[in-house]
């Protein structure tokens, strides 16, 4: 049962470095966009940031290496990392729609604010 999700071993070298600088990509997305929320979070007013930017292209980088890889290695069969990918996409959307609405929100206190 647990064989069907196990996965494929890269042996391409280039892939392999491949998906090395999209993971790195990633992580480096994701440190940068946690520092921020970390250290800068009375600052943080909307979705639409640099460390955002970098988090979500990273994202978006592996899964394209990751279904590229796929397809040039014809390992077409459903693994852990998609539905990974699909969760992650989803809370993404939802970061989104979390930070839009609040950004906006803040935006009109200021400008309705006589003070």
């Amino acid at each position: 049962m647990f064989n069907k999700l196990s996965p494929v071993v890269i042996t391409d070298e280039k892939d392999r470095k491949l998906f090395i600088i999209a993971m790195l990509w990633f992580f480096i997305g994701a440190w940068i966009d946690s520092s921020a929320h970390t250290y800068l979070i009375d600052d943080i007013e909307t979705f639409f940031t640099p460390w955002h930017g970098v988090l979500y292209s990273g994202y978006a980088f592996s899964v394209l290496v990751a279904m590229y890889v796929k397809n040039k290695m014809k390992d077409y069969k459903f693994d852990v990392g998609v539905l990974g990918a699909v969760i992650f996409g989803v809370g993404g959307a939802s970061d989104a729609v979390w930070h839009t609405p609040w950004s906006i929100f803040n935006v009109g206190l200021c400008l309705y604010n006589k003070t």
